[in-house]
């Protein structure tokens, strides 16, 4: 189901909230073991990934078992809005 108020984060972001550079997410996305989800969308070279998308990486069983050792998140601007 799509939602047309759907968060997309660009890769800059994305590598701020997991302490890394965005030349860590590319190498994430070609890591067939890590299962990072490709971008949802490219709007003129920009890379960007819906905000479910993401959670949904972060909170599902492909990252679990995963010998990536992840920083404390830290909130996305949109989701300090919400709270």
């Amino acid at each position: 189901m799509s939602n047309e108020n759907e968060v997309f984060w660009p890769a800059r972001d994305l590598a701020e909230r997991y302490g890394r550079t965005v030349y860590t997410l590319n190498r994430w996305i070609k890591n067939k073991d890590l299962k990072f989800p490709p971008p949802d969308m490219i709007v003129n070279g920009h890379r960007l990934w819906k905000a479910s998308t993401v959670r949904a990486w972060e909170d599902g069983p492909a990252q679990r078992g995963t010998k990536l050792t992840m920083p404390a998140r830290a909130p996305h601007a949109a989701e300090q809005a919400i709270a």
